[in-house]
């Protein structure tokens, strides 16, 4: 795939063909590092409930496909790889879910860079704030809560509880 799009860059299919290398990629990362049950691709929601909660406002729209990987041993990184169809590059995702995991409970940071995935300035300052969550017995649901800023005053705000179900 990768001669592909060298010898035809603007091919096409060729977001289709990008997105598969770093899906591959990812999945030889995967077979390496961290719990099997956490490291892997995942997308927001989970069967029968809502996709995310912000400000107790339910959204039911599928927009993002999420990585975990493990940076050190019990250590891992949630980022954005797809949103709205759009492959993500590693290093540009807005948002970082830094975690350690202990049996099923999750303890980490959110982070938000202050750039939207395109590499624009947004309109808040970059922020960091506590993240708690669960990973279910059968290791197919994740459950992530942290604050978020406000868009209109940037201000830390309401709770944003989001369901994350393991994609095979």
């Amino acid at each position: 795939l990768k001669l592909y799009l060298l010898t035809a860059p603007n091919a096409a299919d060729a977001k289709e063909a990008k997105a598969k290398i770093f899906e591959e990629e990812f999945l030889i990362e995967k077979a390496a590092n961290g719990d099997p049950r956490l490291v892997g691709l995942w997308t927001l929601g989970e069967a029968g409930a809502p996709i995310i909660v912000y400000g107790g406002t339910p959204r039911a729209t599928r927009m993002v496909d999420l990585a975990i990987t493990s940076t050190w041993p019990g250590r891992y990184e949630m980022h954005s790889v797809k949103e709205q169809g759009d492959v993500i590059p590693p290093g540009r995702s807005s948002h970082t879910r830094s975690f350690t995991l202990s049996g099923d409970r999750i303890e980490g940071s959110y982070t938000w860079n202050g750039r939207s995935s395109s590499g624009e300035k947004r309109w808040c300052d970059p922020f960091t704030t506590p993240l708690t969550g669960a990973l279910s017995a059968d290791g197919r649901t994740l459950k992530m809560t942290h604050q978020y800023r406000n868009s209109h005053d940037c201000v830390i705000g309401a709770e944003a509880a989001s369901s994350y179900m393991k994609l095979e």
